[in-house]
């Protein structure tokens, strides 16, 4: 894995020995990629990795640091102790999204991608883009949760690939093609019908004519009253992807958010979160280099 600092506008890599430990975090949520890093640095630059400053991964994704605290390395090395700085850094397009907002937005009948840059984001399109509605954004909240509610009411999710911002509904990712095989027997199998009983519940709402109308009612669940929803919205909001497995598989950067992977002859799984891992193995450490995914599948 290759970092880059931005000095003035040239980017400049991170020498691997100093790269201490990268995790990159690819979600199908409203800002879908994170990077945090502890790096080893001298005086000369610090200044590269404070807050606001810009970072780059080898596959030209730039990122806009977030947070960044010095951390003590608890060894010496000679006469003098070797300095760290732990970052967390989100995709420099979508930053604005992260932000609480000083005055209210409001838009109707609009796309993902008229919502994303009203909101401060560059989105020039957005891969499979479609017309919401209503988006409300009352000053003093943070726009990715309103988005991620938009998300929950469309049973789809955003997704970062190839530099590019893409929204898919669930069950359109399980028609993609898959793209490997990690055999269940491979991971960690989670299963908790208890739990899913009570964190999906069954959404209800009253229609025009003052009647009730219900979701997707198969199942025993918790339920929920939300105002102003049609009967399509309303199974929508219970649809989503459940944990099933947790994988660690060699260093794949490949792999993101969405992807189809297949664990068995008769079942596929979504990688709900794709976290990749590169350690040097810096003043000691072992040199770690993984990739570990969340996979899901489909509950409605």
């Amino acid at each position: 894995m290759q970092i880059f600092y931005d000095d003035e506008g040239e980017k400049q890599l991170v020498d691997g020995e100093f790269l201490k430990c990268v995790v990159i975090r690819n979600d199908l949520v409203p800002v879908p990629v994170t990077l945090e890093a502890e790096i080893r640095v001298d005086d000369d630059v610090i200044p590269f990795f404070r807050e606001g400053e810009k970072i780059y991964t080898n596959n030209d994704d730039e990122f806009t640091i977030l947070k960044s605290e010095p951390i003590s390395a608890g060894i010496v090395q000679g006469q003098t102790i070797p300095k760290f700085v732990k970052i967390i850094a989100v995709l420099s397009s979508l930053i604005n999204a992260c932000y609480v907002k000083e005055k209210s937005i409001k838009k109707k009948n609009t796309t993902l991608a008229d919502i994303y840059r009203a909101i401060g984001c560059k989105a020039d399109s957005i891969q499979g883009d479609f017309t919401v509605p209503t988006f409300n954004c009352l000053a003093g909240e943070p726009p990715s949760y309103q988005i991620a509610s938009i998300l929950q009411e469309s049973a789809g999710v955003m997704r970062w690939r190839d530099g590019q911002l893409a929204f898919m509904r669930l069950e359109d990712l399980f028609k993609q093609e898959v793209i490997t095989d990690i055999p269940i027997a491979g991971g960690e199998t989670v299963q908790s019908g208890f739990l899913e009983r009570h964190e999906i519940p069954t959404f209800f709402s009253i229609d025009d004519s003052g009647n009730f109308i219900y979701g997707n009612k198969e199942k025993a669940r918790t339920a929920r009253f939300v105002a102003n929803k049609d009967l399509l919205t309303l199974k929508n909001m219970s649809t989503c992807l459940v944990l099933k497995q947790i994988s660690r598989i060699a260093y794949n950067d490949n792999i993101v958010g969405g992807e189809h992977i297949q664990v068995s002859a008769e079942e596929s799984l979504i990688v709900i979160t794709a976290v990749h891992v590169f350690a040097a193995g810096v003043d000691g450490d072992p040199p770690r280099q993984y990739t570990k995914l969340w996979l899901g599948e489909l509950h409605k």
